[in-house]
């Protein structure tokens, strides 16, 4: 009896096959969907907002936040009035903790 490797093992039995792995062994193609996604994920890490920015913008949203919920209200729609509620929050939230990080940040005089 003799031993035989086990089939696909280290080479393919048949030309298929062989065509199959090569497929499988080009994962890095540059517009493989995981390659794009690592390098975008690589540009918004690498990405810094200013502090002062990043507040002026939750600011904003804050703001129109309230007149969303004051048009809302307007309506008599309480459940989009709740959620732009949960939403002010979140934004009032977001904005007090970057706040508090900048003035952390801040060398004092």
């Amino acid at each position: 009896m003799t031993a035989s490797k086990p089939s696909g093992y280290l080479q393919p039995d048949n030309q298929e096959t062989a065509e199959n792995s090569d497929r499988k062994q080009d994962i890095f193609h540059p517009d493989d969907p995981a390659v794009v996604d690592s390098r975008l994920a690589a540009m918004v890490e690498n990405t810094h907002i200013s502090s002062d920015l990043k507040i002026e913008k939750l600011a904003y949203i804050n703001e129109m936040l309230t007149e969303l919920k004051k048009l809302a209200d307007s309506i008599d729609e309480s459940m989009v009035s709740y959620l732009i509620d949960m939403a002010l929050i979140e934004t009032s939230s977001a904005l007090q903790v970057n706040r508090f990080n900048i003035e952390l940040k801040e060398p004092e005089d």
